[in-house]
């Protein structure tokens, strides 16, 4: 089905508008086929040693530039696609590009390799690019549109086909020794539309989501910790309602945020790791939904992973990424505070991603001062190479036993507890500073905002500084707290439920179809459960002394399993095809420490044929398309990739 989109350019967007003639609407872009989607394009001409093929392209690892997925056709190669009549008049969006990695097979003798982009209808050229690559000029790589800025425009049905040749100087065709990464980026057909911003009221509120990276719910006084870690949250949660028992789906940031956005699980999005690391346009996002119910949609993420080189701005009309490091809510909350002024007559939707909590921690000075006044000075600086030396698992021994000596001593590790704390405080600082700001504009009683997290973190308890080495209750226990019109006030809701019911819960309090919305409300107001199991999952476990493990959890009632798919007890040369599990009762062993998967096997036996169950009846959407050059050099410098987390 056509997938609502905004995220052009902004001189097309203030062209979009000013050709409306209102500033009262706002331009958004419907895709109308993704065709990346497998069967969506059929192969004419193609190299004996290499198919066409979605890959992740890189042109340049310059600034500016960045990974797509992309329709690779190894040159000489065609492929046709259609254009059906329901789908038009649109616009063949597209841009073409040779990945860097290409520059290694020029030499002294041939230094230049020219590509040449073709889009034919039958015999007639609607656009065409010539790319040359020159040995030693990286930075003059680079994407290029394929008929401009604005696509193609095309009016009828068509068959289309799409060429890439490798051409001499003088434009005769060449035949190259070896296949060449060149193709078409984003390849999709757009149709562009101006709709009408809308007004908020009780009945239609505005939605603020505020998703404080790195949060465990135990470092919140909203959740009983001791130190007065969330005054602003603890005020939130008492005109609204807190879940107590909430889950991420996930215990890193690209699984999860992806969950809070769709709704779905990640077996069902499929942003799971660098192998499958993008959003693709079939998986409907909460800002898709409220942008068709005309509210103006904006982002500002802390944490570059979370940014549009990944299509996390689907629906969103403006997404402001935090670029290549992490970045501080204070660095960027003034552009909010605009935002909200500048749309206060007008509904909308506003996501934060925020980043606090996250390391490298540096808290506010009046954090520390309030929960952390222990904390030498300079120590924040000391701590950031903690969280590298124990991401790979050094502190954690043979059969488990944990061993900091060399890498942190006691005070380090506690005064880096204790910068968390002040972090957190920091987070809810500017929790604060948001809701003080809604409440002057005037937008108290018609704007529903929520609080949760996308994951945890370990805080040494396991041997880590860090998350997604583990299912952990520290690494997947969110909090969720809801405030606004229809959200029941001064209430706690004990009942499990994951963090996946973020997305449909506010569709359904924003009166907006969304899958699920009807379910999720029913957890607000008459505390039903949203699913029959809650489940979490994490592609770079740390499990018995081996990395990169594939570890799925499933809470149920008090018992609680993980499931190492490619996991092995402690001494085994290789992992069983059964993998290996430990099972937990979290309210009689709430530090899940003791594993009851060999007293208790029949329940270890049946939360697992439960959970292989629930995921066999979970179907991915889309396509997988992996991290690229760019992204991966981004995750290896952030301490993501590999065996970091």
């Amino acid at each position: 089905m056509p997938v609502l989109r905004s995220r052009r350019p902004l001189p097309i967007l203030l062209a979009l508008v000013a050709a409306c003639g209102s500033r009262e609407e706002m331009p958004v872009v419907v895709v109308e086929r993704d065709f990346l989607e497998p069967g969506s394009w059929t192969v004419l001409r193609a190299r004996d040693d290499a198919e066409p093929s979605v890959q992740a392209l890189t042109p340049s690892l310059a600034p500016g530039q960045g990974d797509m997925p992309a329709l690779i056709v190894p040159p000489p190669g065609v492929v046709r696609i259609e254009v059906p009549a329901g789908a038009v008049p649109a616009r063949l969006v597209t841009r073409v590009g040779v990945d860097v990695l290409m520059y290694r097979g020029l030499t002294e003798a041939e230094p230049s390799l020219r590509v040449v982009f073709e889009a034919r209808a039958g015999e007639r050229l609607l656009a065409r690019e010539e790319l040359e690559l020159v040995r030693e000029h990286h930075a003059e790589n680079a994407w290029r549109d394929l008929g401009g800025p604005e696509g193609i425009a095309l009016d009828a049905p068509q068959t289309i086909t799409l060429h890439t040749t490798a051409v001499w100087p003088d434009g005769r065709e060449r035949e190259l020794p070896h296949p060449v990464q060149a193709g078409f980026g984003g390849l999709r057909l757009e149709r562009r539309l101006a709709r009408a911003r809308t007004r908020p009221s009780q009945r239609a509120p505005n939605v603020v989501l505020v998703v404080m990276d790195t949060l465990r719910a135990d470092r919140l006084s909203t959740y009983g910790y001791g130190k007065p870690t969330a005054p602003h949250l603890d005020a939130l949660a008492a005109r609204g309602t807190r879940f107590d028992a909430c889950y991420s789906t996930a215990s890193w940031t690209w699984p999860a945020t992806a969950s809070l956005l769709t709704g779905l699980t990640p077996a069902e999005h499929r942003v799971i790791n660098e192998g499958a690391s993008y959003l693709v346009e079939a998986a409907p996002t909460l800002a898709e939904a409220l942008q068709s119910a005309g509210l103006t949609t904006a982002a500002w993420s802390a944490n570059p992973i979370v940014s549009p080189a990944r299509n996390f701005d689907q629906g969103f009309e403006r997404f402001q990424p935090a670029g290549r490091d992490f970045c501080k809510t204070q660095e960027f909350f003034e552009e909010v505070r605009a935002f909200l002024r500048e749309r206060r007559d007008t509904r909308f939707f506003l996501y934060l991603h925020l980043a606090d909590p996250h390391t490298p921690l540096r808290p506010l000075a009046e954090g520390l001062r309030a929960v952390a006044p222990d904390v030498p000075p300079g120590f924040a600086e000391r701590s950031d190479r903690l969280y590298r030396a124990t991401s790979k698992g050094q502190a954690v021994k043979g059969e488990g036993v944990i061993d900091f000596e060399g890498i942190a001593t006691p005070e380090e590790r506690a005064w880096t507890s204790q910068l968390y704390d002040a972090s957190v405080w920091s987070g809810d600082h500017w929790l604060g500073a948001l809701v003080a700001e809604l409440e002057a504009l005037g937008l108290t009683d018609r704007t529903v905002v929520a609080f949760t997290s996308d994951h945890g973190e370990e805080l040494f308890e396991r041997g880590f500084l860090g998350h997604g080495q583990s299912v952990r209750s520290e690494l997947v226990r969110v909090p969720l707290v809801l405030a606004g019109p229809g959200v029941p006030a001064g209430r706690v809701e004990p009942g499990l439920v994951s963090a996946r019911v973020v997305a449909p819960l506010l569709a359904g309090l924003a009166g907006v179809d969304f899958d699920g919305d009807a379910r999720a409300l029913s957890v607000l107001r008459e505390g039903r459960r949203f699913e029959e199991l809650v489940t979490f999952t994490t592609r770079k476990g740390s499990w018995k002394g081996r990395n990169l493990v594939h570890v799925d959890g499933v809470l149920d009632g008090a018992l609680k399993l993980e499931l190492a798919r490619n996991g092995a007890p402690w001494g085994a040369a290789e992992p069983s095809a059964e993998g290996d599990s430990a099972l937990f009762d979290v309210l009689e062993d709430p530090g899940e420490v003791r594993d009851l998967s060999a007293a208790r096997a029949a329940d270890a036996a049946r939360l697992r044929a439960a959970l292989d169950e629930w995921l066999g009846q979970k179907h991915a959407v889309g396509y997988d398309v992996p991290a690229g050059g760019l992204t991966q050099k981004l995750l290896e410098d952030l301490g993501y990739a590999g065996d970091g987390h």
